[in-house]
């Protein structure tokens, strides 16, 4: 979608060059880099970087100085200070060529905008086309976690350039179209998919919509009419809690358009494991996650798995699917239960515990020390405690629902850019995937890996084989979803 968004702005720029003014020989810049320069089929040399245009006025500087203001407005993680930045940069836009007579004024200002929007195609496209082993910025990579809502104004202010408007009646639209489209997308909330309509895809969805977080909720399943059915169902709830989230049955192909999808998708099988349980499932469920991940293809938003064992199948769909931002829901669960067991041992607030449980979700999970201390003597009991849950919930109700849910919502929140904080998630750790803290700032990840003692790297380690050898032993992924 970004890479759509991008290529109808680009067609639109190209159109728009006769706006630039004919320049002095010259160069207000060096910084000469591939990308910087469109050859045409007739070998013509059309500079798209303002940093390379001739200089005949102060245009170039005012739309990068502007355009990379509004960039970091954009990019805020605090919707007044994007409000304020916007704000900033349309009062400078408005003063610019004040003195000079109407005709003059549009045509500058005109030249403003041309230049700032080609400015942030090269600034966009740079970082999302870097080499996946080139380390970006921290500002780069908010950069990449909010491409979505920059390329929409962009393809959008740049149908209103190839149009009729001018002077301050263009400017004017313009600054309508990046407050209604960069702010709908904040405000509204993002679009998330779930794919999966049984137990807990089930709940997962029901959880969005209590919360209001997705502004649109699309449900998928193999079955159209389980889809259907369940967003008949959450439409139903959403009127009754008077939730904002839209909700719609679709399919594989809705999903490009998703800010985020949770993958929670389960095919029928019996369950006669008796250790690993949670491994139970993998020959089952990995051609159905690698099927729905080679459609997924391409998919440049944030990916949740909680299908089991998710450890493994987080890996899988992230290598069949190619898409970089890929996470696997388990290890902020085991957590979460770890705290909670832990504080009514120490009779204590669950806010006032920290610690982690990072590893294999499942029976290999490695909880680590609390505050920088081991757990030991008495509390050894909340360990065998967080063990005995998965077994105590699935024998009173069947499988565990509403933990992944709050799991799912809670990571949501962070991948999104909405709040910042750490999750433990199942990511590439050496050639294995498997559960470690990451810390999230405005929705990009960091791992953040306390220091561990020697037992807990000796369980780490004893964890990570484990997987490598099981994953040898799934199934090679499939070229559809089994029905």
């Amino acid at each position: 979608m970004v890479v759509d968004l991008l290529g109808n702005a680009v067609r639109r720029l190209l159109r728009l060059t006769g706006a630039i003014r004919p320049r002095q020989r010259a160069a207000v810049f060096g910084d000469l880099k591939p990308e910087h320069v469109y050859l045409s089929g007739g070998h013509r040399l059309t500079f798209i970087d303002p940093a390379l245009q001739w200089s005949a006025g102060p245009e170039p500087d005012v739309a990068k100085l502007l355009g990379r203001a509004l960039l970091i407005g954009l990019c805020h993680h605090e919707l007044r200070a994007e409000q304020l930045i916007t704000e900033g940069v349309v009062s400078a836009l408005s003063r610019h060529g004040q003195g000079l007579r109407p005709q003059s004024r549009a045509e500058r200002l005109r030249e403003v905008m041309v230049l700032w929007l080609m400015d942030t195609v090269n600034i966009l496209s740079t970082c999302l086309s870097a080499p996946a082993d080139l380390q970006l910025t921290g500002s780069q990579q908010v950069l990449v976690s909010q491409a979505r809502r920059i390329a929409a104004v962009v393809e959008r202010v740049t149908g209103l350039l190839v149009g009729s408007a001018s002077g301050l009646s263009l400017l004017d639209a313009v600054v309508h179209e990046v407050e209604h489209t960069a702010l709908d997308l904040r405000v509204n909330g993002p679009v998330i998919g779930v794919v999966g309509a049984g137990a807990v895809g089930q709940v997962v969805a029901a959880g969005l919509v209590a919360v209001e977080l997705p502004g649109r909720l699309v449900v998928v399943s193999r079955r159209t009419e389980q889809a259907r059915g369940l967003a008949a169902d959450l439409q139903d709830m959403a009127l009754s809690v008077r939730s904002r989230t839209q909700v719609e049955a679709g399919g594989v192909a809705d999903l490009h358009g998703c800010d985020a999808v949770v993958v929670a998708l389960r095919t029928d099988f019996t369950n006669s494991a008796v250790q690993d349980i949670r491994r139970g499932g993998a020959t089952a469920n990995a051609p159905a996650l690698g099927a729905l991940a080679r459609e997924l293809r391409g998919y440049e938003g944030s990916v949740l798995v909680v299908t089991n064992p998710v450890d493994l199948m987080a890996r899988r769909f992230a290598e069949v699917s190619g898409c970089a931002r890929v996470f696997g829901i388990g290890a902020n669960l085991d957590s979460a239960r770890y705290r909670l067991l832990l504080a009514r041992y120490a009779r204590v607030s669950p806010e006032r515990v920290s610690g982690h449980v990072i590893g294999e979700h499942g029976d290999r999970a490695v909880p680590t020390t609390v505050d920088g201390l081991p757990v030991e003597g008495r509390a050894r009991a909340v360990v065998e405690g967080l063990q005995e849950r998965p077994a105590l919930i699935r024998a009173g109700i069947g499988r565990t629902r509403c933990g992944p849910t709050g799991a799912v919502v809670s990571t949501l929140r962070k991948i999104l850019g909405l709040v910042d904080g750490v999750e433990e998630l199942s990511v590439p750790y050496g050639d294995v995937w498997l559960g470690i803290p990451i810390a999230f700032t405005g929705g990009v990840p960091t791992p953040c890996c306390p220091p561990l003692t020697r037992y807990e790297r000796l369980s780490l380690d004893s964890a990570a084989s484990s997987l490598r050898d099981a994953y040898t032993q799934l199934p090679a992924p499939t070229e559809r979803i089994p029905a």
